[in-house]
């Protein structure tokens, strides 16, 4: 069975292309080890390359910005390239599901109010209180 789950942030803005009738969005997720402190006693982070096709890396282009945390479940990927002789391979998540945590915007400027201040000689007015 290959399956992988990771929570993480983006690091920078995906790298979304398009060719015609297919797109492809590719981006790192930096994923904290809690279980493993550095020196200075902050938390070890992995940075994982992470990518999708399809209707998924179009979803990721409207979506998904820098500093974004994410749960993302897929199949881990490795392959292999040559180059100037020598053989390099690569790992990488292929995602399949892609869940959005956190708030909805870390900016306060950038989120919505869902509720409406009502005006004070409206609520006499109103039928219920």
């Amino acid at each position: 069975m290959n399956k992988v789950i990771l929570k993480g942030r983006t690091t920078k803005k995906p790298q979304v292309s398009y060719d015609g009738t297919s797109c492809c969005a590719r981006f790192t997720l930096a994923v904290e080890d809690r279980s493993y402190k550095l020196e200075d006693n902050k938390c070890h982070a992995d940075f994982i390359l992470c990518f999708t096709f399809g209707k998924l890396a179009g979803l990721i282009d409207a979506h998904v910005s820098k500093g974004m945390e994410l749960l993302l479940v897929g199949k881990w990927r490795t392959s292999s390239y040559e180059k100037n002789g020598k053989t390099n391979y690569t790992q990488a998540l292929f995602i399949q599901e892609l869940y959005f945590c956190g708030k909805r915007a870390d900016n306060p400027q950038q989120q919505q109010e869902i509720f409406m201040n009502i005006p004070e000689e409206l609520d006499e007015e109103l039928p219920f209180r």
